[in-house]
């Protein structure tokens, strides 16, 4: 119990290397949305010549829409890394001052997760209001109560 003690303060007294091992982290997600983006560079190639080699309609439709369902799955894998990248950046940010980027010291890093950001902008939902409305046609819905209050 003692060495457990000494670790957890060693750790605590040296937030540079949490930090070390967060962008250890990012570089590694960062190394990983490029893999899949060259990944699915060269699978969409070969996609691309089974679509133009396909002899009937029938077989071209089929490649076409396997193409589509691979765009879309990369699509899904890039957009859940770039999310982790994100959340990484933010729990690293959350370190330093707001007037320190953290990013600052590693600018080929930076650069990257810029990048990423540009190709996979954040969703930001929106708050909406529901109200419920009658199913009585002769009562005024809701929305056209709105309407007219504007």
């Amino acid at each position: 119990l003692a060495t457990r003690g000494s670790a957890a303060g060693s750790l605590k007294n040296s937030p540079g290397e949490v930090v070390g091992h967060l962008k250890g982290l990012v570089d590694n997600y960062v190394a990983k949305y490029e893999e899949e983006e060259t990944s699915f560079a060269e699978s969409d190639e070969a996609m691309a010549k089974v679509v133009n080699a396909s002899a009937d309609d029938e077989a071209k439709v089929r490649a076409v829409d396997e193409r589509h369902k691979q765009q879309t799955e990369h699509e899904e894998r890039l957009s859940d890394i770039a999310g982790f990248i994100r959340t990484l950046d933010a729990a690293v940010q959350s370190m330093f001052t707001s007037e320190e980027n953290w990013k600052d010291e590693f600018p080929e890093l930076k650069e990257s997760i810029d990048r990423i950001n540009q190709k996979s902008p954040a969703l930001i939902a929106q708050a909406t209001n529901v109200t419920k409305s009658s199913a009585d046609p002769s009562e005024p819905s809701a929305v056209a109560a709105a309407a007219a209050a504007a």
